[in-house]
């Protein structure tokens, strides 16, 4: 009776236990991409074999699927969709020639793109809808009309969150390389050159925008539109507009190198600000402006600027250790009396 027991839980067991994680290979095992997608469980990894696929690829409904490249693997004139899933990867593809949007992440989370390149598209490389912990890591993004990564929100509903964009390329964008909204996200260590709008158009809160080379936009550097960002050690080279603007409030600039823009260094158009240690060299207007209240600056240092050093357009700042080289006139104060100034390079202004 003991042995039928044992058994008899054995066999139980067997049957409540998940079925082990398959390998299914495209197109050894399944014809097509999407058909070994269709037949996919959890924990499951695609392998697709080197070579051109013409297929509109869609994830509704997935979890725990793994995609991967082995070889050069491109998606021709087709997209991607991921919608109702979780833990999906999608590694090392590349897309090419897409109309419209390339990658569509909706209603997902914990999604991963890794290594793909996209490139020669006409619309959106990357759109993410309310989804959470998306991470895009070492892509390339190249010769795109519309924005490289988008993040779809508009202060409707649950605001998406903890999206990371890391250590990509971005090439001759027609818009924003990266165009942020939401809370809680991390943009760092991305190469951002030739966009036709916006580096980084950060219309999030709480959110790392850090480490990252922007070289060659048409407009901004880095706009930052809301509150309590942390916005350092980014360089930014070659803007036909401001490097940094900065209109939320309660934001961190710290430690950034600025370079021949074709307005202001860093531009502060709001209220409790800090902005420290940055150098801004060679600005065409202003080196660094303020107008707001509660804002500090302190060990910037200002270069190279046939204008005006630092612009203070309102009161209630502090001002605090900075330097002016080289500049046409150091400071003006339109509120020199409402100012604290203190150990700078360059006299308060009266």
């Amino acid at each position: 009776m003991m042995r039928r027991t044992i058994c008899a839980c054995l066999v139980l067991a067997a049957l409540a236990a998940p079925a082990a994680a398959a390998t299914l290979r495209v197109p050894k095992d399944h014809e097509t991409i999407q058909a070994a997608i269709d037949v996919a469980a959890e924990g499951d990894v695609i392998k697709v074999a080197k070579g051109v696929y013409d297929e509109w690829l869609e994830i509704d409904g997935k979890a725990g699927l793994t995609l991967k490249a082995q070889g050069k693997v491109v998606i021709d004139g087709n997209e991607i969709e991921i919608t109702n899933s979780t833990g999906i990867t999608i590694s090392g593809f590349r897309l090419e020639a897409v109309p419209e949007q390339v990658v569509l992440i909706e209603d997902s989370a914990d999604v991963t793109l890794s290594k793909c390149r996209i490139e020669s598209t006409a619309s959106v490389a990357v759109e993410i809808r309310d989804s959470n912990r998306v991470v895009i890591t070492k892509c390339r993004f190249a010769q795109i009309g519309g924005h490289g990564v988008q993040i779809d929100y508009e202060d409707v509903g649950p605001a998406p969150t903890e999206i990371t964009i890391e250590k990509c390329r971005f090439d001759d964008i027609g818009r924003d390389a990266v165009d942020l909204a939401g809370v809680d996200h991390v943009v760092t260590k991305n190469r951002i050159s030739l966009c036709g709008w916006y580096g980084i158009s950060n219309r999030a809160s709480a959110s790392e925008v850090s480490k990252n080379r922007i070289d060659g936009v048409e407009y901004v550097g880095i706009l930052v539109e809301k509150g309590e960002n942390q916005i350092g050690k980014n360089v930014i080279r070659n803007t036909g507009d401001d490097g940094i603007s900065i209109s939320g409030a309660g934001n961190e600039v710290i430690s950034n190198r600025i370079q021949t823009t074709g307005n202001q260094g860093i531009r502060v158009e709001s209220d409790d600000t800090l902005v420290v240690k940055n150098t801004v060299a060679a600005p065409l207007a202003e080196g660094i402006s303020v107008n707001g209240e509660r804002n500090r600056l302190e060990k910037n240092l200002v270069k190279q600027c046939e204008d005006v050093g630092y612009l203070i357009q309102s009161a209630g700042n502090d001002i605090v250790r900075n330097k002016a080289k080289k500049c046409g006139t150091d400071v003006q104060d339109d509120f020199p009396e409402g100012n604290t100034y203190e150990n700078n390079s360059f006299p308060a202004p009266t």
